[in-house]
């Protein structure tokens, strides 16, 4: 999210006067939210159950999400997962 802070702080001036419901967010990543999904997973091994707190982390849209949110974007949004290690 800090990246993102730095970019949008750099590009205010364009934005400024754009619609927000003209601003989309796309966010390309290789692993996504693997990391959560394991965890989630290994969770559900163990216990037979779930966490509800660890399954909003296994969406690979939660970042373009919170970005939307926090800057008020309401544009189209997309992430595009390649997975390759």
């Amino acid at each position: 999210m800090l990246s993102v802070a730095q970019a949008v702080s750099e590009a205010d001036f364009m934005l400024r006067n754009i619609d927000k419901e003209r601003i989309g967010v796309i966010v390309a990543t290789q692993d996504g939210v693997l990391e959560s999904q394991v965890r989630y997973l290994k969770l559900y091994e163990k216990t037979k159950a779930t966490s509800n707190i660890l399954f909003q982390h296994t969406a690979n849209n939660l970042l373009t999400g919170l970005i939307s949110l926090k800057y008020g974007y309401k544009g189209y949004s997309s992430v595009i997962c390649n997975g390759v290690s």
